[in-house]
């Protein structure tokens, strides 16, 4: 088996590194059991970094903004009130089709 190699998948014993980051996404369990069809969006290069900071792996979003941002820029975000921001967790609240429909939408690249 090959360890440490980006994009080299292993099957059943075959080497196959052919796979692409969406393909290999694709075959891996969902992270996010309450909105498993944000796995894509989270994965996106652009939505790694929080919108506001630069901070990896935000997992917070403002939901009515379209962005994703870390725990830090949240707190911010929810004290704006939800008439400016609306913040939910990526891993801890189910979504509503509309949120989701405008983080896949907008995302942290569009919105910077």
């Amino acid at each position: 088996r090959s360890r440490g190699l980006i994009g080299v998948i292993v099957i059943r014993g075959i080497v196959d590194p052919t796979f692409d980051q969406l393909t290999l996404l694709a075959l891996m369990p969902s992270k996010n059991n309450l909105n498993p069809e944000l796995d894509h969006v989270i994965a996106d290069s652009a939505n790694r970094i929080c919108a506001d900071c630069d901070a990896k792996a935000p997992r917070w979003a403002s939901v009515n903004l379209g962005i994703l941002v870390c725990i830090d820029c949240s707190g911010a975000h929810r004290n704006l009130g939800t008439h400016i921001s609306v913040v939910k967790s990526v891993m801890l609240d189910k979504w509503q089709p509309k949120w989701i429909h405008a983080v896949k939408s907008i995302g942290n690249e569009v919105a910077n």
